[in-house]
């Protein structure tokens, strides 16, 4: 009777074991896809320049919130939510030598999961809802991305050095520039919120919008500067962001 070597028969195991390891995280990255681009129709809420608010009721915001007052924050979450939806669906085609762009997913999750505790402070409701909404989506979500992953391990610290040559002269400079806007830009945001700047309410919390905008323009400019594996990836996803903001924001500038 012929048998396999002990070894090529752990080979086995672990190619099968791989397989099914990518497909549960093929799985998730698609439930994200899913979540933000299907279900939360962010391709449709980041077009408000254009197509202005539909006829909604406000009452849910505890007040008659005026929403032309919130172009801004509410296409900033629009557009940084749909491109992590872009992200997890680049990740569902090919989910191997893209570790930065998984870190990048991974790291908007996380401040999307507990950017209710912070909604809590601002609005007054329960702080143990909100809570245990960023536990479940942390879990959900975030965990199995990571643990799913060949390369769990270096994702949880922005992903795999790059193969090739990372970013040229030019490129790391667009890159430092976009990360140094977006951590402006959250920075600031933080501090006028803190002096008493609102849009419109003591009660709103559209400046966390605001300010993940910029934390993860700057997390994706630091591992592109940084030529993680997948950096280039992330680098037009990135200028896709910066891009469409620019036009958005000229746009309601003129309107």
């Amino acid at each position: 009777m012929l048998t396999l070597p002990a070894r090529t028969t752990s080979t086995a195991h672990k190619s099968r074991r791989f397989s099914w390891s990518l497909l549960a995280f093929r799985f998730f990255a698609a439930l994200v896809a899913a979540l933000f681009i299907i279900l939360f129709e962010e391709w449709r809420k980041m077009m408000l320049p254009w197509t202005g608010y539909p006829e909604v009721d406000s009452s849910e915001f505890g007040w008659p919130r005026h929403h032309e007052l919130f172009l801004v924050p509410d296409t900033a979450a629009a557009l940084f939510q749909f491109a992590l939806g872009v992200a997890a669906l680049i990740l569902v085609i090919r989910p191997l030598g893209r570790s930065a762009v998984v870190s990048w997913l991974v790291g908007g999750l996380l401040m999307i999961s507990w950017a209710g505790m912070f909604t809590a402070h601002f609005a007054g409701t329960s702080l143990v809802e909100t809570t245990l909404l960023g536990v479940v989506m942390t879990v959900v979500l975030c965990v199995p991305l990571v643990l799913l992953h060949p390369h769990r391990t270096a994702i949880i610290g922005g992903g795999l050095p790059g193969k090739g040559a990372g970013p040229g002269n030019l490129l790391r400079l667009e890159v430092l520039v976009i990360g140094l806007a977006g951590l402006g830009l959250a920075v600031g945001s933080i501090i006028w919120r803190a002096s008493g700047g609102v849009f419109e309410n003591p009660l709103e919390d559209s400046v966390l919008s605001l300010v993940m905008f910029g934390l993860v323009l700057a997390l994706g400019a630091l591992l592109c500067w940084l030529g993680r594996e997948g950096w280039k990836t992330l680098a037009y996803i990135l200028n896709g962001i910066v891009a469409f903001a620019l036009i958005a924001l000229l746009t309601i500038a003129m309107s």
